[in-house]
């Protein structure tokens, strides 16, 4: 008597077979590297390549698309809103070179916020909110009286990890002079996918915060891990594109498909 023969769904590979796993393969390695985004504020130093391709945006009006390291897309955002001022061509001498992620050109440059008026935002919108991110802000400009070169840069109302933080961050010494720059490590997105990084000078308390500037920053997507720290990822794959989504659809389709052929007796 003949018995009944069963096939393992993935005994042979059909040619459906191979497409499914060429599309995988073709997507595993952007979800598993790690590229960050580097943005240069302002156009007026010769453009940054330290690290990659940079984002540099010239003035504050407008909504600027990002692009990764690498130059693909990311489908994230940046924009201003406040009174920024757009025409400040000031390039400060940084002494640096190319130090940590930052490029000395990007470093020389700056975009400035009104520091008489209210405070302003960077806008970085178009995050997937499944997602954290590490900020790091670079905010330098030359300032003949250094004690007026201050101002207070927050996201979500914390000032940030690094020492030193941005609260009352000295844009001439702490940014310009010593070179650093302040890190927020872990930051989730709002419900609409965005990060407000809150730009203060002056006000009745701190009349004398003039430090309203910002010269570089870099956008790092972070997976939270199940224990220990969050895994880097690519920006340009936190956010897929509909040509990533119908590729992982029509795979998910295929494999569906051999199972269903598979469990048939010979």
């Amino acid at each position: 008597m003949r018995h009944a023969k069963s096939i393992s769904p993935f005994a042979t590979r059909s040619p459906l077979a191979n497409i499914v796993a060429g599309m995988l393969l073709l997507l595993s390695p952007t979800i598993a590297h790690g590229v960050p985004v580097l943005v240069d504020f302002n156009d007026a130093a010769p453009a940054p390549s330290f690290g990659g391709t940079w984002n540099t945006i010239p003035d504050t009006s407008g909504t600027t698309q990002l692009v990764d390291a690498t130059g693909a897309t990311t489908g994230i955002t940046l924009s201003f809103s406040g009174n920024w001022i757009s025409d400040d061509i000031q390039v400060s001498f940084w002494s640096h070179g190319n130090t940590a992620w930052i490029d000395g050109n990007a470093a020389m440059d700056h975009l400035t916020q009104n520091f008489t008026g209210p405070p302003g935002t960077i806008n970085i919108v178009g995050l997937a909110t499944n997602l954290v991110y590490r900020i790091d802000l670079l905010a330098a400009q030359e300032f003949s009286i250094p004690q007026e070169a201050t101002a207070d840069f927050s996201i979500f109302g914390s000032f940030g990890d690094s020492v030193p933080n941005g609260d009352n961050f000295n844009v001439h010494t702490d940014g310009l002079v010593n070179g650093n720059f302040i890190t927020w490590n872990a930051v989730t997105p709002n419900a609409s996918g965005q990060i407000l990084i809150q730009v203060a000078g002056s006000d009745t308390t701190n009349p004398e915060m003039l430090g309203t500037a910002v010269a570089a920053a870099r956008i790092t997507c972070l997976r939270p891990g199940a224990a220990g720290a969050p895994q880097e990822v690519s920006c340009a794959a936190s956010v897929p594109e509909p040509g990533t989504i119908a590729l992982l659809t029509l795979a998910c389709a295929g494999i569906r498909v051999l199972r269903g052929k598979g469990v048939r007796a010979a």
